[in-house]
């Protein structure tokens, strides 16, 4: 209970990611005390899977452009294994009916909180976040309560299977206004799955069952209207992305570029060509789509192991002779593909939680155990979770702080961020967001106070720890500038403008750079190209003007 409450409802904002690290800290803490209790912790060839994966992830640290990074998403990967050994157990000591209504009441407590606070968003004008901080995913979370409890309650006394059913229905109501064009699909492919298991397959009834599809989605663009199932230019952004994440796996087709290490190699294949990017300075943190992120960041060997347990698990079902019943399951294990290669839940602490009970229900529904080997594996399993406690803690510590270094630079209290920034960095946190090092407001600070060696020295570590950031790269160029290494300046200034051409501060320190080497028509072509002019763009574009004697 401590478990699921905790993992769908804690949260702070006075964190930079208001549910993330407090929910991963939670799940680990239900973690060290299931294993405290648990006799022994010993796995079988279906378990071995999701280990290896963790394992592989952890050694991915090794070639990693970030090594905290990797850690602390090894450690997410951990989750999977410990959520599905966690509710195995569960399952094993016959503990499914205080599971069920434990998950129950935690679903009907979300549709009361969510609804609510989205009827007063509305009513206030305020976006609507939700208590999986993005609407998009609460939908999915949704989606993995309603596979679970469709199939939990069978179990159920009449009553509490009806309160199930009306709850489901008030779910499917707050999906239509949440209106999550992944969760959708998913819906209509968990339907058509479910009919499609449930009668005798005929062509006849295979094209009714199109049909009705089809009509659903018609249905769908009538009541709710086009633009808001088909958002252009979300479409657009996601396709970009895509296609940049797609070089890198052809950069990196085996290993990977480490797990968590996406958000630090994605710029490197450029952001030009995409106005929210290029211009407005958004910055993409996941591909949003889980397929790929696995693909990227743990190549092949990662994509095989993953693969390796959905495929046991989904062929221990095929072969049981029980599943009819549990079909609900595998349909909504199938149809919720469809969210990970439009979004990013495997992220997410309550979605790994939900989606390997799913799991867990799915290989108990069979009936049978697979065979586990001897070995006692509970010491080596409490070690790793204590580490990822620690991991936790410090992410925990690093985002308070880091929230509030953020404040202090947009009051421009450069002494104070400075503090903020010693107090928030540790070995196992060092980036703010995923993408930003904490050594680059550092750096900013020092160039503010006019501390040149302190800028210099922490301009190289950010650039160090984001080579393909083109705003550290940016402050690292200026920094060798500042040293008169003008040659390895232009260099790297260069590199970040192939990475954002339309990064107007690259584009200026360009110009100064030329000017420095004493190549003052390059120096004019750079401070003519400079997009949003100013009085310092004027006055150094009258200082390489009259150099040029124009």
């Amino acid at each position: 209970m401590f478990l699921v409450f905790g993992v769908c409802f804690a949260s702070s904002t006075l964190l930079l990611d208001d549910n993330l690290a407090i929910r991963y800290v939670i799940f680990h803490v239900a973690a060290l005390l299931f294993l405290i209790f648990l006799p022994r912790l010993q796995l079988n060839r279906l378990d071995v899977w999701l280990w290896l994966l963790y394992l592989f992830s952890l050694t991915s640290a090794l070639w990693s452009i970030s090594a905290s990074q990797a850690l602390f998403s090894a450690h997410r990967v951990l989750m999977f294994g410990l959520a599905f050994a966690f509710f195995k157990h569960l399952l094993e000591l016959e503990e499914e009916k205080f599971m069920s209504r434990t998950l129950l009441v935690c679903f009907l407590l979300l549709l009361v909180v969510n609804s609510v606070w989205l009827v007063f968003s509305h009513v206030a004008g305020f976006d609507f976040i939700s208590t999986s901080a993005h609407r998009n995913l609460l939908s999915s979370l949704l989606f993995l309560f309603i596979s679970i409890l469709l199939y939990l309650r069978q179990s159920f006394e009449p009553m509490l299977g009806r309160i199930t059913l009306i709850l489901i229905a008030w779910a499917l109501v707050l999906l239509a206004l949440l209106k999550t064009r992944s969760v959708y699909i998913a819906l209509l492919v968990f339907g058509a799955l479910f009919v499609l298991g449930k009668i005798r397959w005929t062509k006849k009834r295979g094209f009714i069952v199109v049909a009705l599809m089809l009509l659903s989605v018609i249905g769908l663009f009538g009541v709710l209207g086009f633009t808001d199932l088909v958002d252009l230019t979300s479409f657009e952004e996601r396709l970009f992305v895509w296609r940049k994440t797609l070089l890198m796996i052809a950069d990196h087709p085996v290993w990977g570029v480490g797990v968590g290490n996406w958000v630090l190699n994605f710029t490197r294949y450029g952001v030009g060509g995409f106005d929210t990017l290029e211009i407005y300075g958004l910055r993409m943190t996941r591909p949003h789509n889980d397929l790929l992120w696995v693909l990227s960041e743990l190549g092949v060997v990662g994509a095989l192991l993953l693969t390796g347990f959905f495929s046991q698990l989904g062929l221990r079902w095929w072969r049981s002779s029980g599943r009819r019943e549990s079909l609900v399951l595998m349909g909504g294990m199938l149809a919720f593909s469809s969210v990970i290669v439009l979004s990013f839940p495997s992220e997410r602490v309550e979605h790994i939680v939900l989606f390997f009970l799913l799991a867990a229900l799915l290989d108990h529904s069979t009936g049978t155990a697979l065979p586990a080997w001897r070995v006692n594996l509970k010491i080596p399993a409490l070690i790793l979770v204590c580490v990822a406690l620690v991991l936790g803690v410090y992410r925990v510590k690093g985002e308070w702080y880091g929230n509030k270094l953020l404040q202090a630079v947009n009051a421009d209290e450069h002494e104070q961020v400075l503090e903020l920034a010693e107090h928030a960095q540790s070995p196992f946190y060092r980036y703010i967001a995923d993408d930003t090092p904490i050594a680059s407001f550092q750096a900013r600070a020092h160039y503010r106070l006019k501390n040149e060696p302190e800028f210099i020295h922490y301009s190289e570590q950010a650039y160090k720890e984001a080579p393909a950031n083109y705003e550290v790269m940016n402050n690292y160029g200026m920094s060798l500038n500042a040293q008169r290494r003008y040659e390895e300046a232009r260099d790297v200034l260069l590199e970040a403008n192939t990475i954002n051409p339309r990064f107007d501060g690259t584009i200026f320190n360009l110009a100064i750079v030329y000017y420095n080497l004493q190549k003052y028509d390059s120096a004019k072509v750079w401070i003519d190209r400079v997009h949003f002019k100013s009085e310092m763009t004027d006055h150094y574009s009258g200082v390489i003007h009259k150099k040029l004697g124009q």
